[in-house]
């Protein structure tokens, strides 16, 4: 008896195949959580990514990505209930999955979204850029730091 090609090396139900294959099939444009926070290079398609974790892992289970690139696996993989670790050699990538997969409390948003307001837009600098650029080295720290300068790094590109 000869085993299908596209059975003998993943056990798959026709609905998880299915499901997969149009996630690699899709054309949808990139969207939708942080994945517009930066626009890295080759990165793979939120729908394929989100297939494939639905497709071979449960909720609670780990993935990993050894090329986070920007960060496209953990932002799913947060999103549907996994854990994700992810490593590149990359320290920008590093960076930019960090940012994209910072979760931040009800009560931190509402800090951010104070700080936004508060943040003086014309202290003598000559652009709207600068004035944000000086607010985010004057006021913020930590995370919220990184959060802003990729953030507005992204805008400005």
């Amino acid at each position: 008896m000869t085993i299908p090609l596209n059975r003998r090396y993943l056990n798959l139900s026709a609905a998880a195949e299915a499901t997969f294959i149009a996630g690699a099939q899709s054309e949808e444009p990139v969207r939708g959580l942080t994945h517009g926070y930066y626009k890295y290079p080759a990165r793979f398609s939120p729908t394929f990514v989100r297939a494939a974790i639905e497709t071979f892992t449960r909720p609670g289970e780990l993935c990993l990505d050894p090329h986070v690139g920007g960060g496209t696996t953990l932002v799913e993989a947060l999103a549907l209930g996994r854990h994700g670790i992810g490593v590149d050699i990359s320290s920008l990538a590093a960076f930019v999955a960090s940012v994209k997969t910072s979760v931040f409390t009800e009560a931190e948003l509402k800090r951010l979204d104070a700080w936004s307001i508060e943040t003086p837009l014309n202290k003598g600098h000559c652009t709207f850029v600068g004035a944000l650029v000086a607010g985010i080295d004057e006021r913020a720290e930590g995370v919220w730091k990184i959060f802003c300068e990729l953030t507005f790094s992204s805008i400005i590109k």
